[in-house]
């Protein structure tokens, strides 16, 4: 069990670097936002950051589901859930 934790807790650490990556990047250039049907604002970084770390989420835990705020929740009733 502890060695599944600490594999959990590299990649939570690998996907956290992914989305600061992607968000300085995103600092360099103007910002897109644009209102969501409940009229909350998203910015096309929220969307990259989100698709990007589902992809890796989705890939190296294909069985884990995935709550989000930017896109439809996937297999929520999943032993193992991440909260992005």
């Amino acid at each position: 069990m502890e060695n599944e934790t600490k594999q959990l807790m590299r990649f939570a650490e690998l996907l956290a670097d992914t989305a600061r990556s992607i968000c300085l990047d995103a600092l360099q250039e103007k910002q897109t936002v644009s209102l969501k049907p409940d009229h909350s604002m998203v910015t096309e970084t929220d969307l990259a950051i989100e698709s990007r770390l589902r992809e890796l989420i989705g890939q190296r835990y294909p069985d884990h589901g995935i709550y989000g705020e930017e896109y439809e929740n996937e297999n929520i009733d999943a032993t193992h859930v991440w909260v992005l």
